[in-house]
């Protein structure tokens, strides 16, 4: 996998969308021991895998790009896509012996579909644990 330039990345920003999955991994920037800062990640509307370190100003510039983009309306509409269809998914697949959405799948996927991502997604947990 090639570097990413970070003057492309920024440029990218600007026009594309970041993945939100990726805020799982360290939200798009993981500090390192040696003072320098991990940027890696993807966007969700353009297939560009970022993947880079920076120091000192340039890294902070970097940061507080990718924070203001997180923000942005653009970033917070294509979360919620993606936390709605993982909900979908979850609830298609918790059907009863028959094929049929099981109650517990029937409730998240009204609450997902209702707006209710946060509920839809603790009821998931929850019975993810089992």
């Amino acid at each position: 996998m090639r570097r990413t330039d970070p003057l492309e990345f920024l440029v990218q920003l600007e026009t594309y969308t970041l993945d939100s999955a990726f805020e799982a991994y360290g939200d798009f920037a993981v500090a390192r021991a040696d003072g320098k800062t991990h940027f890696h990640g993807n966007f969700a509307d353009l297939s560009a895998v970022f993947d880079f370190v920076l120091a000192g100003e340039e890294a902070t510039r970097v940061e507080l790009a990718i924070r203001r983009h997180q923000r942005g309306e653009r970033y917070r509409a294509a979360d919620r896509d993606r936390r709605l269809r993982l909900a979908r998914g979850w609830a298609r697949r918790q059907t009863d012996r028959w094929g049929d959405v099981s109650a517990t799948g029937g409730a998240v996927l009204r609450l997902a579909e209702a707006g209710e991502l946060e509920k839809a997604e603790k009821v998931m947990a929850e019975r993810t644990q089992v």
